[in-house]
């Protein structure tokens, strides 16, 4: 269900480690409202995933209750700074953004890669696929939900506004990340707000690691605060990739964002 203050509570489906339509049913009964899946995965790469596929995948999340979110395309690696593999990863994300659309899926999210300062020559790269990748999310129905990769902020936004001529793209913004930097995520998340698609992540150690959620230095409430002002449902994606009881540590972040959402409103 979607909290008190109307922010919408997702998860990483893959991150149950369960066949997917178990999943869906598992992520429906815990109470979460969305799903995102991993575009890659066996059960979803577009490589492998017929029309019939999809339709059906998309008939599975539905029938759970669930709202198919987002897309995880992260190709790995060094991402679209590669020049040796860049036209094989826009036309892997092209067949991603296909099969979001069959899904209904609003979002690709997609971390391009770190980008440098001007004078770097990856930046090249990251630009053309960012500019190719905008045109055609846009053509096809879908969004780009680009990540931050740890560059200045005021980076990533000035690359983030220059696609808006090719059709633009949104925000995935990971609050935790910026913790783990020793950033302020609340003070990060505002300059980006009127772009957000959604936040994503798990709680963390400043300086350090994944947190289960409500025990590391994620400020939640003020983060959640942020999400229900936005004019647009901005759903909260929930990940987990410690070493733990997944399912449980899933039903923890939940109630957690549960309750620090009814203290925003209460």
């Amino acid at each position: 269900m979607a909290s008190r203050s109307g922010t919408i509570f997702g998860l990483r489906v893959d991150d149950l480690k369960l066949p997917l339509k178990e999943g869906f049913r598992k992520a429906a009964g815990m109470g979460y409202m969305a799903v995102e899946i991993y575009a890659f995965g066996e059960e979803v790469a577009p490589e492998r995933l017929s029309g019939t596929g999809r339709r059906d995948l998309a008939h599975a999340i539905r029938s759970a209750g669930l709202i198919p979110a987002s897309l995880w395309a992260d190709p790995g690696g060094r991402r679209f700074a590669d020049a040796a593999a860049l036209d094989r990863l826009i036309s892997r994300t092209l067949g991603a953004m296909d099969v979001a659309r069959a899904m209904g899926c609003h979002s690709v999210t997609l971390p391009l890669g770190f980008i440098p300062p001007a004078d770097e020559p990856p930046l090249k790269f990251i630009k053309e696929a960012g500019r190719v990748l905008a045109v055609e999310a846009m053509r096809r129905g879908v969004r780009l939900a680009l990540v931050p990769c740890g560059e200045p902020l005021e980076t990533f936004l000035k690359f983030v506004k220059e696609l808006d001529p090719q059709g633009g793209a949104d925000i995935a913004y990971d609050p935790g990340a910026a913790v783990r930097r020793g950033q302020d995520p609340v003070a990060a998340a505002l300059p980006m707000a009127a772009r957000t698609a959604h936040f994503r992540g798990a709680d963390a150690y400043r300086g350090g690691g994944e947190a289960p959620m409500g025990r590391g230095d994620l400020p939640i409430g003020e983060l959640i605060a942020i999400l229900s002002t936005l004019d647009r449902p901005a759903p909260w994606i929930v990940t987990c990739e410690r070493e733990c009881d997944r399912e449980a540590a899933m039903r923890e972040s939940l109630e957690c964002l549960r309750k620090n959402s009814s203290l925003h409103i209460g």
